[in-house]
C-alpha cells in the first residue's frame, strides 16, 4: 500500500517539499518541472518499487 500524503508536492527528482500550482509542479532547490500528476505517479512509483499492474 502507498501512503499518498505529499506525493502531490514532494519533487519526485530530490525530494523537497515544494509548491503546486494546480495542474503544475515546480521545484524550486533543483529547477525540476512536470505536470503535477507525473510528478505524484513518479513518486507513487518510488514508494511502491515495483511495476505497476494497474
Amino acid at each position: 500500500m502507498v501512503e499518498p500524503d505529499y506525493t502531490g508536492q514532494n519533487c519526485s527528482s530530490c525530494g523537497e517539499r515544494c509548491s503546486r500550482n494546480t495542474d503544475y509542479f515546480r521545484c524550486l532547490p533543483c529547477s525540476s518541472e512536470s505536470h503535477a500528476d507525473l510528478n505524484a505517479a513518479a513518486n507513487i512509483g518510488k514508494q511502491e518499487r515495483g511495476p505497476c499492474t494497474a
